[in-house]
């Protein structure tokens, strides 16, 4: 149904959405050549973005973890009953059909309109000739010359470096296109917890994991949270384990699925683990040898496809021995954790694995332990995590990493209530006593101290020509305060988005309204009448958007 859905969800001036349940959807038709003719289905339509941040009750995602595929023997098919259709996973994947659709229809608006608002400003703020080199100009030069984007010529190897202003408004460029969405994200919550709600109902079925993993995927690479920063370890890691826990479930449930086997390479060669990327592009390449073409594929087209699939496997498989000889020759006398770094540091994420869960925790210690419970999240062993985090190894770990570590598992897992208290515990590690109200006055204290030493009177030569140096000595005190406020802010608004995932879009607003008393926009920011932090653009859009949904609808 996905080419269908597309196509009819393309043209809103003629079908309007009015249903849309599992994988049932109604469309009415409005004549588009009698615009003024009468509505017969006027006051229907189906408001997904209200569904979103307004959910109806049982609409939310389900409570508690989730416990993964049950790997069932041949007998169990007999008596165990399991659902061979999954409404709540055809939602997802209309959704997730419908995100990618608008992504192509948007494809080029952010920056058109980007570049209009950087001409306009230009024009509209200059008395006499426009100038080129205000923030604004730069992204018009970009625009008007082009420099730097042009392909290499024949015979360059690569085009020439951009000037320095052409580079400035490349930054700009990148930076704006990073902070919009390539479509709207209220889809990818409300896929989200259909298919959170069809592994609940169905644990295994493979389908709602790779449409699961799908929707993690799209947050991270297609959504405003991928200009979370400046740490945007934090939501990334958290996305990362939750795509990656998705897709390895599908292919435990369904080895024969090459979509999730795909993905995995895709996710494997951005953490550069490379042995675990050959692993899947094998299974890959199986795949769609036994499958044959693809619909709408022509016999060359397919050819071409695997070729170069071989080429990879071929190419990747020389690379990997390589590295597996380099670490065999020296990691002989290496204890645990050296032999488990050695192998990180050459790519093989999976061999490292190995070696630390065959030894004890004696044997590699605090760094090693957590080496190994964050190869575990990222190879989708959620559950094993769960099984390893004790009470008593948070004094091994440290709170903070424990807490982190705990909190991407649950979130993996769908226990987003647990996530929560995970992320609202590492904040109490992060942030010392006695709390975000002393730092705010050890701050306060500090730049209050930093001018009054600038306005000295009794300054002699030395002193003066010290100056700057003795100021700055004098702001590393406030840095120190300042860094645990952002960090509190980061996991709060991080909470808020987990909040929002699930459906609880009440506590979601108040997250965001308490992550926003730090810095509340770009003014504050700007001015330093606040102290920015990464996730402060996220919370201040959707805290916008759920302002919005409160108003009564017109």
């Amino acid at each position: 149904m996905a080419g269908p859905f597309r196509r009819l969800m393309a043209a809103p001036d003629e079908w309007r959405l009015v249903v849309l349940t599992g994988h049932t959807a109604v469309f009415a038709w409005h004549d588009p050549e009698r615009p003024d003719a009468p509505d017969p289905f006027a006051g229907l339509g189906v408001d997904l973005g209200r569904l979103a941040l307004r959910p109806p009750a049982g609409q939310a995602a389900p409570e508690g973890h989730e416990p993964g595929p049950q790997r069932l023997a041949w007998h169990d098919a007999f008596w165990k009953w399991r659902p061979a259709w999954n409404a709540d996973r055809d939602e997802a994947a209309l959704l997730l059909a419908l995100f990618d659709a608008l992504v192509q229809q948007q494809a080029g608006r952010p920056l058109a309109g980007w570049e209009n608002g950087a001409a306009a400003a230009v024009w509209g703020s200059q008395a006499g000739p426009p100038s080129l080199a205000t923030p604004a100009g730069l992204s018009l030069r970009l625009a008007l010359a082009g420099a730097g984007l042009r392909p290499p010529r024949p015979g360059e190897k690569e085009p020439p470096r951009p000037a320095p202003l052409d580079g400035m408004a490349m930054y700009l460029r990148q930076r704006h296109l990073l902070d919009q969405d390539d479509a709207p994200p209220e889809l990818l919550l409300l896929a989200a917890r259909a298919a959170r709600r069809a592994v609940r109902s169905n644990p295994d079925d493979a389908g709602a994991y790779v449409a699961l993993g799908e929707v993690y995927l799209r947050l991270a690479r297609h959504t405003r949270e991928r200009a979370w920063g400046p740490r945007p370890r934090l939501v990334h890691a958290l996305r990362q384990a939750q795509a990656v826990t998705a897709f390895n479930r599908a292919v435990v449930i369904r080895p024969d699925l090459e979509r999730p086997h795909g993905r995995l390479v895709e996710l494997y060669q951005e953490m550069g683990y490379r042995d675990l990327t050959l692993k899947h592009l094998k299974r890959v390449l199986e795949l769609a040898q036994a499958a044959g073409r693809r619909e709408g594929e022509t016999a060359r087209q397919h050819a071409d496809r695997l070729k170069r699939l071989r080429e990879d496997v071929e190419g990747l498989e020389k690379e990997v021995k390589r590295l597996q000889d380099i670490y065999d020759a020296n990691s002989g006398n290496l204890k645990v954790f050296d032999r488990a770094q050695s192998a990180m540091g050459r790519g093989l994420a999976g061999k490292a694995l190995e070696v630390l869960l065959a030894s004890d925790l004696a044997a590699f210690g605090k760094d090693g332990m957590r080496l190994e419970l964050e190869l575990l999240l990222n190879t989708g062993r959620a559950e094993d995590v769960r099984a390893w985090m004790e009470e008593e190894h948070k004094g091994t770990l440290g709170a903070a990493e424990y807490y982190r570590l705990q909190a991407e598992m649950e979130a993996a897992s769908g226990d987003y209530a647990r996530a929560d208290a995970d992320l609202e515990e590492m904040a109490r590690a992060l942030v010392p006593r006695p709390g975000p109200a002393a730092l705010r006055r050890g701050i306060a204290q500090s730049v209050g101290q930093a001018i009054l030493d600038g306005g000295r009177q009794d300054a002699t030569p030395v002193r003066l020509l010290l100056g700057p140096i003795n100021r700055l000595e004098g702001m590393r005190p406030m840095l120190g305060l300042a860094t645990p406020l952002r960090e509190e802010a980061d996991l709060t608004a991080l909470r808020g988005l987990l909040a929002l995932e699930a459906g609880h879009t009440d506590r979601a607003e108040r997250l965001f309204r308490q992550a926003l008393s730090v810095c509340p926009d770009d003014e504050a920011a700007a001015s330093g009448a606040g102290l920015d932090f990464g996730g402060r653009r996220v919370a201040g859009y959707w805290l916008k958007r759920l302002g919005e949904q409160k108003r009564p609808a017109r």
